[in-house]
């Protein structure tokens, strides 16, 4: 197979070596800096391109890494996905739900793999979470609360992830990560409360039988440290997941090493949560399933979070159209 990685930055390199990985030798790179794009061609063999249409023109790709800004991600995998090329985009998935539908929409029309990265359900203690929880291994689930923290990414090109407009602030590209986690677990929320601003927010979402909320923020101080994870209270245990490790306690016992007795399928047992997702997608170009992340999914994840954008800015529930 030949991928063509689109973006020499952070992800475009983390996407190379996950393919490279999983058995691939045959890359070429775009990047508008075309200087950029090279160092990253030279460093794992291939053609280096500073012009997309050039790229997909000239050679004969199976699928394309999307690692850009946000608001290229929708003409980019258009044209790929009518030229009959695999694609894999990273989040999040697009700068506005109708951009998001209209890739969709293209991948179903033209037959063509369409998956989006959320490398969170590549991440053993999110697909334990999802596990227990279709299982009732400890009854229903009452109530989860998830967290994403970080300092302003001011690693990206230009700066563009502090820019609102270009990114979405924080409640469009960090937000989605547990937003696409409550959507894998429960589906589509009948409405969605946000409060915050674009930099930190505060989101519930209603559903029937489950209560849901995210905090997510990118304002925190330089030397506080990256955290995430989630706090999920079961009828007979509660299930916390402090970004390293997950800790069960029940009533008689609290139980350290569930997540290492877990069995789990090939593209959830790698270390590295980036390769298995890649490893997931290659799999999927050859056998057609996508279940385990679907683009419908996707195409909800990026919704429900455009209705907590909604909401933010109206300081109203909003119903998450889909």
């Amino acid at each position: 197979m030949k991928i063509g990685i689109v973006g020499s930055g952070f992800m475009g390199r983390t996407h190379i070596e996950g393919y490279k990985n999983c058995g691939i030798s045959e890359f070429c790179v775009c990047d508008t800096n075309l200087e950029n794009a090279k160092k990253l061609a030279d460093q794992y063999g291939g053609k280096a391109y500073a012009d997309f249409d050039e790229m997909l023109n000239c050679e004969n790709l199976d699928a394309v890494s999307i690692c850009v800004p946000t608001p290229f991600h929708n003409p980019i995998a258009i044209k790929a996905l009518e030229k009959g090329v695999a694609v894999l985009c990273e989040k999040p998935f697009a700068s506005s739900s109708q951009a998001a539908e209209e890739i969709v929409n293209k991948s179903k029309e033209t037959g063509t793999p369409l998956m989006v990265a959320h490398v969170l359900r590549f991440m053993k203690p999110y697909y334990f979470l999802k596990k227990i929880v279709e299982e009732k291994r400890f009854g229903e689930l009452l109530c989860i609360d998830m967290k994403r923290h970080s300092t302003a990414p001011l690693w990206g090109a230009g700066n563009w992830l502090m820019d609102a407009k270009k990114s979405g602030g924080a409640i469009v590209d960090m937000h989605t990560h547990e937003t696409d986690i409550a959507i894998s677990l429960f589906g589509k929320p009948k409405y969605v409360t946000t409060v915050g601003s674009y930099m930190q927010c505060s989101s519930v979402y209603g559903y029937d039988n489950v209560g849901v909320s995210i905090v997510t923020s990118w304002r925190k101080p330089k030397l506080y440290p990256f955290t995430s994870g989630y706090d999920a209270n079961f009828e007979n245990a509660s299930v916390i997941f402090d970004g390293e490790k997950v800790v069960i306690y029940t009533d008689d016992e609290v139980i350290t090493d569930a997540l290492e007795k877990e069995v789990c399928p090939e593209y959830i047992n790698g270390a590295d949560p980036y390769e298995n997702e890649i490893r997931y997608f290659l799999n999927g170009i050859k056998t057609g399933d996508f279940s385990y992340c679907n683009p419908d999914d996707s195409l909800l994840t990026i919704k429900t979070i455009y209705a907590g954008l909604e909401s933010m800015e109206s300081k109203q529930p909003v119903n998450v159209d889909f």
